[in-house]
């Protein structure tokens, strides 16, 4: 299956069809404008202005400190000539250069050429909180940044579209992941960092003339990224989408198997599991969800337990709707965990320091726009939770835990359903 007919992530159309202006913490602000009119915020949620105009997208959130965090995405070209423009570079050309980078549920790959699909189209969007305002900060330029991840405030990494990036404290740094030998096309996919000068990296590659597909592991040591061996999966088209590390010897890597979609007759998709000790890959069972679809768009490991979620379909009919898919680590193996009934696609899982909230959106194949979703752990179920804004289009597509409490989140809203809608940061707590 040509993995380019797959939609990437559940939230793809909403939140790349962005139009970034200013939210703010006053509520009655957020919805002066008679366009926003339909818009409203949630209660306990606080809004903040997003410093870009013109068109973008904000895909992912990270806080090394209370008060230092970064939301990273994309602006885009949606038919004016330009994606929105960064602030003039003050490090040099070779840090940053605008526009000089290069189906369902799966990411993109550059082109077997080396260019990047997103070449004049997204530019990579980067802002940093320092406890007061959130501000653009420039960056080399790699395509949609989908995935943050902080060891430390002066070890953050970015994974985007056509690339990796680095922040040491003082800069941000394109830095190559290792060649994967013979194949045809290569993606990064997220990275962890475990806060011990340590990173993991999970890729995935593509055949254009098979349409087949697999995912790769790599490892940083301190130096440059190595390819880590992992497990034969046993299909022909399998992809790794998330990994969390909390240490060197407490990895976990989350995907899904793909080879029954090509099968005659189709099978469900297979949930792929694995964890390193340090030493070894455990590769543990799937612990049958029901769904024919499964999607791993996160995974999260915290001293309790970890956990994966994504989302899932019934069937595979394109008009089925998408409900959110969440396991639990109990120490032993992977366990369902009960969720609300009906539409939800969870993009993120984080913790505010008192429970785990997951964030998403309500996508549903009669109606892409959608509307931003929340839940929270009660204990032993997902009920749902309040959302930092209502409208049409509206996505979350990150959270973070704050350090000392609270929640950071990003996404997108189209309050008129015209595609024009705004980038969104809010904090809970």
């Amino acid at each position: 299956m040509n993995i380019n007919k797959r939609r990437i992530a559940a939230a793809a159309i909403p939140a790349m069809l962005i139009t970034a202006s200013s939210a703010t913490p006053d509520a009655s602000a957020a919805v002066t404008h008679a366009s926003r009119a339909d818009v409203t915020v949630g209660a306990d949620w606080h809004l903040y202005d997003v410093p870009v105009t013109g068109n973008a997208s904000l895909d992912d959130v990270v806080a090394p400190g209370r008060d230092d965090a970064w939301a990273a995405g994309a602006t885009l070209d949606l038919g004016t000539g330009q994606s929105a423009p960064p602030p003039t570079p003050s490090t040099g050309p070779d840090r940053w250069r605008a526009g000089s980078a290069g189906p369902e549920g799966r990411r993109h790959v550059a082109a077997s050429d080396g260019t990047c699909e997103e070449a004049g189209f997204a530019d990579s969007l980067m802002l940093h909180w320092d406890g007061h305002t959130w501000r653009r900060t420039t960056v080399p330029d790699v395509g949609i940044i989908g995935r943050l991840s902080a060891g430390s405030s002066t070890d953050v990494w970015a994974s985007a579209s056509c690339g990796l990036l680095h922040w040491d404290g003082r800069d941000w740094t394109s830095v190559p992941y290792a060649p994967v030998p013979g194949a045809a096309q290569a993606s990064a996919g997220p990275v962890t960092a475990d806060g011990a000068g340590d990173a993991w990296l999970v890729g995935h590659t593509y055949d254009p003339r098979t349409g087949d597909g697999s995912g790769f592991v790599q490892r940083w040591d301190g130096a440059r990224w190595r390819l880590v061996p992992t497990p034969d999966i046993g299909g022909t088209d399998d992809d790794f989408e998330a990994v969390s590390a909390y240490g060197p010897d407490d990895v976990w890597v989350a995907g899904t198997d793909y080879t029954g979609d090509d099968l005659d007759p189709a099978q469900p998709e297979t949930l792929i599991l694995l964890h390193w000790d340090g030493h070894a890959w455990t590769r543990f069972p799937d612990p049958g969800t029901g769904e024919w679809t499964q999607r791993v768009t996160r995974v999260l490991t915290l001293p309790t337990g970890a956990w994966v979620a994504g989302w899932g379909k019934r069937n595979p009919s394109g008009e089925e709707i998408r409900r959110p898919l969440i396991l639990r680590w109990d120490g032993h193996r992977w366990l369902n965990t009960a969720v609300p009934d009906g539409p939800g696609e969870v993009m993120d899982i984080a913790s505010d320091g008192r429970t785990l909230w997951a964030v998403g959106d309500t996508f549903l194949p009669t109606d892409v726009s959608g509307d931003a979703y929340a839940l929270q752990w009660s204990g032993d179920r997902w009920v749902a939770a309040s959302v930092p804004i209502r409208g049409e289009g509206a996505t979350l597509s990150g959270a973070a835990s704050i350090p000392g409490g609270g929640l950071w989140t990003v996404g997108a809203v189209d309050p008129t359903g015209t595609n024009q809608p705004y980038a969104l940061i809010a904090r809970h707590g």
